[in-house]
């Protein structure tokens, strides 16, 4: 599937999705705490080392290794339990926050196994570091599932394998279209927090320990987005959102490196 469909195939399913989960969903007043961690490696210099073949062959532009770790921004569990310690559970959970919460413990679960299967492709360790911070995306949404007894819809930790078929679907169609070159495989990383981003403020919730836990997922989805872009920037390429607005995307490629709380 080219790139530029994926964006046209899912709209449809978003808005399915969305009318789905509106209600009392308005925007957050309850004081947050930001709990994503971002590692940041200082480098005076990058190489990039670029191999072309024949025609028919991809052409392969690779970044020094010295910037792998730039904006990998991980969700540390013992912050996560901290933080939520502090926070009671509420009494009930509207279907629409609870719906919320099992798409995005799906839609972080594709985050990282797309990245783990492009990684091992491009041996890339861009791909292998921020799968790695994804993993940590999964367990925040998990623990708010267990907090509220909503049945976990990841049954098996099998990469490429999700309960609902729209994320098996977008698994091989985003697959496929990395496995083209590795400038295919950094712009689908970058659609993919694209997409995340838009999803978190969809379904952002009033319910003060969901919204801590989606900022803390939104911060590191501005923060992957900005290393992705820099991947692509690097090659000499760049990158057209598809689901946040162009000024909202220009606007987090201008800002720096978000910290969160350690």
């Amino acid at each position: 599937m080219k790139l530029n469909t994926l964006p046209k195939s899912f709209a449809l399913l978003c808005i399915t999705f969305a009318m789905a989960s509106c209600t009392d969903n308005s925007d957050s007043t309850a004081d947050t705490v930001v709990l994503a961690t971002t590692t940041t490696l200082e480098t005076t210099t990058t190489d990039v080392v670029t191999t072309t073949t024949d025609a028919d062959i991809t052409t392969t532009t690779t970044a020094s290794d010295a910037s792998d770790m730039e904006g990998v921004t991980p969700i540390p569990p013992a912050v996560v339990d901290e933080t939520l310690s502090s926070i009671p559970a509420s009494s009930s959970i509207s279907a629409a926050d609870a719906a919320g919460l099992v798409w995005m413990r799906e839609e972080e679960k594709l985050a990282h196994d797309v990245y783990i299967t492009l990684g091992n492709l491009w041996g890339s360790n861009v791909f292998s570091n921020i799968s790695q911070a994804e993993d940590t995306h999964v367990s925040a949404v998990g623990v708010l599932l267990d907090r509220y007894d909503i049945q976990d819809p990841i049954v098996s930790t099998n990469v490429g394998t999700f309960t609902d078929p729209t994320f098996t679907k977008l698994y091989q169609d985003l697959v496929a279209t990395g496995s083209k070159s590795l400038v295919d495989a950094f712009t689908v990383g970058a659609l993919i927090e694209d997409l995340d981003i838009m999803d978190l403020q969809r379904l952002q919730s009033t319910m003060p320990d969901i919204a801590v836990v989606y900022d803390s997922l939104e911060l590191g989805s501005r923060n992957h987005l900005r290393a992705f872009y820099r991947q692509l920037q690097m090659m000499g390429v760049g990158y057209t959102p598809s689901y946040i607005s162009q000024s909202e995307f220009d606007s987090i490629i201008a800002g720096s490196m978000e910290q969160g709380r350690r």
